[in-house]
């Protein structure tokens, strides 16, 4: 290159440039980079998913590795922190965190990596090794089950009981059926409408710690509309309220917590004598139970809300074939007339 005196002026600002983009790569911590890639992603994810990375950032990558540089950080110093965590990892102190929830931490991590390499703060990614972990069995309700606390909700029946027999009937997740309103059901009752989600999340670093937020579902394919079995109709039209009142409801008409509903099925489980059953086995048991009546798998993946076929695939195809069986039934012919032949 000429040595002109445009040309000298050129390459001394590029060399300064060169020496800014050397320095701010050796003094950028994970913690600061953490900070600029929080903003980024909230672009592009859900409150409720942005305020679980917050959480994983504030309660466990910050912690031990924020004071960092990526200088120091190596392949090496990641897998002694996923160690950490699975030895140690709760922050109440009670034992090591589950290797999932290592993962999910492992990868809101690599995340923050690449976002910084991007960035030029470091020049190559660091190599993540995810711990192995097994996915946990289904809990899904025998029939004996599903007889037992079927009989505790038809037995003096309230709105929580209720609702507790529509997510067994249409696989609603918890947090989809607290934020039910009574005008997302069809006037016959006989279908209802997917349109929101409840959920308790982190609201940062202040003194109030969470709050019970309204979302969207979980997913685009979650907003959806869901056939319910004739013999709920009734049921549902007795507790009907107005427009705009939420399905569930405290006193006051506000939406009702997730846990709430939680411990009204944890009392229904215990008065039925079922042992280790959470909420969300309703999901799986009327799942289980479409695939035994032969019901159209992407039939079911819609009712479900799976963003695609093959996830309902992977998750409930291995279920068992028996004798088929109506889906309106299941395990209560005794509520319904036998000449009824309505299938989904």
């Amino acid at each position: 290159m000429p040595r002109t005196k445009l040309n000298i002026r050129k390459r001394k600002k590029d060399r300064k440039e060169g020496r800014l983009r050397n320095g701010r790569k050796n003094s950028c911590t994970v913690s600061e980079a953490a900070r600029q890639w929080l903003p980024v992603v909230a672009l592009k994810v859900k409150p409720s998913t942005l305020a679980a990375y917050e959480a994983m950032v504030r309660l466990h990558i910050c912690p031990q590795l924020g004071h960092m540089g990526f200088k120091q950080l190596s392949a090496t110093e990641v897998s002694v922190f996923a160690q950490e965590k699975l030895k140690n990892g709760r922050t109440d102190g009670k034992g090591g965190l589950a290797p999932k929830t290592v993962c999910d931490i492992l990868t809101v991590l690599k995340s923050i990596i690449d976002f910084a390499v991007g960035e030029g703060y470091i020049d190559n990614a660091i190599k993540v090794v995810y711990p192995k972990h097994q996915q946990k069995l289904m809990r899904v309700l025998s029939r004996a089950e599903q007889s037992a606390l079927e009989h505790v909700l038809l037995e003096n029946p309230t709105i929580y009981k209720t609702g507790i027999l529509l997510c067994l009937y249409t696989g609603l997740r918890i947090g989809e059926l607290c934020g039910l309103r009574w005008e997302d059901f069809s006037p016959d009752f006989e279908k209802l409408s997917i349109r929101r989600s409840v959920r308790r999340m982190s609201a940062g670093d202040g003194d109030k710690r969470t709050e019970l937020t309204l979302n969207t579902p979980k997913t685009k394919a979650s907003l959806r509309e869901i056939p319910i079995p004739k013999f709920l109709s009734p049921m549902l039209g007795s507790f009907a309220s107005g427009a705009g009142a939420y399905f569930l409801s405290t006193p006051e008409r506000r939406m009702i917590e997730p846990r709430t509903m939680q411990n009204h099925f944890k009392r229904a489980v215990n008065e039925a004598d079922i042992p280790s059953a959470n909420f969300h086995c309703l999901r799986h048991t009327f799942s289980t139970r479409c695939i035994e009546a032969d019901v159209d798998i992407k039939s079911l993946s819609e009712m479900l809300g799976h963003t695609s076929v093959n996830i309902t695939l992977n998750r409930y195809a291995c279920v068992k074939h028996g004798q088929p069986i109506l889906f309106e039934y299941f395990l209560i012919p005794n509520c319904l007339p036998k000449t009824t032949h309505n299938t989904i």
